[in-house]
């Protein structure tokens, strides 16, 4: 009994994995591969690009075409393996595309520092004002004490003549 699960293991395995499907495309010499588990495709090296390969892992129905745009939520896990031939003439043109880059972004970086020096003047200009309007505050605040005292010798003044017997007047 246990032959015969492994024996229809063997058969899911290679059913999974043996190609179904080979495509060459004699134009461009791109060699697409399908299999139930997998699909791989093959580009070789162009004067514009380079050598690459593509593999992709999820379940390939047959029959049953991916649509050109992939989904959001796919379930598929893309591998791409590029070759880079053109290494050496890319790192000596890093430098070069490196200083334009900072030429260009020299004018912004001024700007930048301009505004973040006009920033720093409100600043200050806001710290001063704040500061002139503590003193201000601090002025309506004595003034409120001496009104305050003034209101409560008032009362006393009031309340003294309140309590002293009134005198008849004499006509």
């Amino acid at each position: 009994m246990s032959a015969i699960w492994k024996l229809l293991g063997a058969a899911a395995a290679l059913a999974g994995l043996a190609p179904y499907k080979v495509n060459k495309d004699e134009e461009t010499g791109e060699v697409k591969v399908k299999a139930l588990l997998w699909n791989a495709t093959y580009a070789p090296a162009t004067e514009e690009k380079s050598k690459t390969v593509d593999v992709h892992f999820g379940l390939n129905v047959p029959g049953k075409e991916k649509e050109d745009e992939t989904h959001i939520y796919t379930d598929d896990v893309t591998v791409s393996y590029a070759a880079e031939e053109k290494a050496g003439e890319n790192a000596e043109a890093a430098p070069e595309a490196a200083e334009e880059k900072a030429e260009e972004a020299a004018p912004a970086a001024e700007a930048v520092e301009q505004k973040v020096e006009e920033a720093a003047q409100a600043a200050e200009t806001v710290a001063e004002k704040a500061e002139e309007v503590a003193e201000a505050v601090e002025a309506v605040e004595e003034k409120v004490e001496e009104a305050a005292e003034a209101v409560e010798a008032a009362e006393e003044k009031v309340e003294e003549a309140a309590a002293e017997p009134e005198k008849p007047a004499e006509e």
